[in-house]
């Protein structure tokens, strides 16, 4: 595997056809999304974050070191989120 991405994929017996149509939220369990929004206007402040997010799909829990990067424009309004998986911890 290259790419955590891909780790993730392979670790969750999942394709890229398969992740089509797919959110965030479809492999975070409920506690973690209620975690993430009361610490999203935290993270919100920060030009970069790095969190551990298990990600859990048919029985299985995989802990990725996750990074997330704010974009923000010349006025300083976000712009974008860029969020990419680092690592797997298993």
């Amino acid at each position: 595997c290259k790419t955590a991405n891909d780790k993730f994929m392979k670790f969750f017996g999942l394709s890229r056809t398969d992740l089509r149509g797919k959110v965030f939220n479809d492999f975070v369990e409920e506690y973690y999304q209620e975690v993430f929004a009361n610490m999203k206007g935290d993270i919100l402040q920060q030009d970069h974050s790095t969190v551990l997010i298990p990600f859990s799909y048919k029985g299985r829990t995989a802990t990725f070191e996750s990074s997330l990067t704010v974009i923000r424009n010349l006025e300083g309004k976000i712009s974008r989120l860029v969020f990419v998986l680092i690592r797997v911890i298993e």
